[in-house]
């Protein structure tokens, strides 16, 4: 799915942000928050894409769209 390695290349662009956000006490909440994010579309895609019924992969797509 062309969708999901647009989701795989932001988590390796995004990697340079959080460790630099990660390195300053001050954004450090705002890196975990920006890698679980980042990581959390990734596995709903893929999640999603494993679903047979329509319906439960439609729910899945919808978790990633909102990360």
């Amino acid at each position: 799915m062309t969708v999901y390695r647009l989701a795989r290349f932001t988590a390796d662009r995004a990697w340079k942000d959080v460790t630099r956000l990660g390195a300053d006490p001050h954004t450090r909440k705002i890196a975990a928050d920006l890698c679980r994010s980042i990581g959390a579309i990734c596995s709903d895609l893929s999640e999603g894409y494993s679903r047979s019924s329509g319906r439960d992969r439609l729910r899945f797509y919808e978790y990633a769209l909102g990360s």
